[in-house]
């Protein structure tokens, strides 16, 4: 969601629990879908990180076909 005026922002503490959630799927080697709800902003501390996990697939961005 956005918060202090950043679009999609994502806080040091979600990135955190994002990290560990793709760490325990690559360990169990189980194929579970881990979403977010929309790409952050630039200005997002751990943009990158969030790039490169969508880019490799670990993470994608939710999309609602209603």
């Amino acid at each position: 969601m956005d918060k202090k005026g950043i679009e999609g922002y994502i806080g040091y503490e979600s990135f955190a629990e994002l990290s560990y959630l793709i760490v325990n799927k690559i360990q169990t080697n189980k194929n579970h879908k881990i979403y977010i709800y929309k790409m952050p902003s630039t200005r997002v501390g751990c943009y990158d990180e969030i790039k490169q996990f969508l880019d490799i697939g670990y993470i994608e961005i939710f999309k609602n076909n209603n």
